[in-house]
């Protein structure tokens, strides 16, 4: 089983990218989930996935994101967190959008 990273998880590429997931439930599993500030679809990714570790870039909003999720789930918030999501997983799709994206890419690549 193939293990995914999704950075940017609340936009268009992420919410895609979890549809493809659910309807293969058996080839992947999320390990990581990452949104900027999306913190109530963040949430509900989180518990319908139960992935790893879920990161949330609007670092005042890890909390909120933490009350809302499993304990045994880890919350990273901050601008770094995205990268360090981007390298726990066997496959990172990055749905950051622009420029905002390049540190997330350059992580993954590297690792």
């Amino acid at each position: 089983m193939k293990t995914i990273s999704v950075l940017g998880s609340t936009g268009s590429i992420g919410t895609q990218t979890l549809e493809v997931v659910r309807s293969e439930s058996e080839r992947f599993r999320i390990s990581a989930l990452a949104a900027w500030s999306s913190v109530e679809v963040l949430i509900a990714q989180a518990n319908e996935f139960r992935p790893d570790a879920v990161a949330i870039g609007q670092a005042e909003l890890a909390s909120e994101l933490k009350s809302g999720i499993p304990s045994n789930v880890e919350v990273l918030a901050g601008e770094g967190a995205f990268e360090e999501l981007a390298t726990r997983a066997e496959v990172a799709i990055n749905g950051v959008v622009g420029f905002a994206g390049l540190g997330v890419t350059l992580a993954a690549l590297a690792s």
